[in-house]
């Protein structure tokens, strides 16, 4: 509830879809244990019955943002970052409760990141997962312009991919 500039009280939207911290820290892990998309890769192990490497097909979990956002019961990605910005939103004011909920979003969407950024190494994959970390605004891949010989400036792109923690460490900083 909040109260208007005329002292009239009024509600302020839905209420919050998790209450705690734990809560949101277990769908979260699970989400990331139970990942409905897939994605099948190539590897390559050497055989040694043929003395060589051999082509073999995996599944692997294929995690998104969208993905997140749809397992965790959301509409759209503006709760999402709500809980994300929560302590930053709360200034002075934030709660341990309210770091905590950043603080679980935040690992989540790293972990996302890091996905789009392995995803770089790969040519044919390159350019989607490039596009795809522009439009998440990611604060770990930036662009730098350097200044060649030439007329046109060199465009590099650099990602800086954190330490991982475990699943069960979240939200307890």
């Amino acid at each position: 509830m909040a109260v208007s500039s005329l002292g009239r009280v009024f509600e302020t939207g839905r209420p919050p879809k998790y209450k705690t911290p734990e809560e949101l820290r277990k769908k979260v892990v699970d989400y990331f244990e139970n990942c409905p998309r897939k994605k099948y890769i190539t590897i390559y192990k050497y055989s040694e019955e043929d003395d060589k490497m051999m082509p073999e097909v995996v599944e692997k979990p294929h995690y998104t943002k969208s993905g997140l956002c749809s397992y965790l019961g959301f509409g759209d990605f503006t709760s999402l970052y709500d809980y994300e910005k929560k302590e930053e939103r709360a200034g002075d004011k934030a709660t341990e409760e309210d770091k905590q909920f950043s603080h679980i979003l935040k690992m989540a969407t790293m972990i996302i990141t890091d996905e789009y950024e392995s995803m770089l190494i790969n040519k044919s994959t390159a350019t989607g997962a490039m596009f795809a970390l522009k439009n998440m605004k990611s604060s770990s891949f930036n662009d730098r312009t350097d200044v060649t010989s030439g007329d046109e400036p060199l465009k590099q792109s650099v990602a800086i991919v954190p330490d991982r923690k475990s699943a069960d460490d979240w939200g307890k900083e």
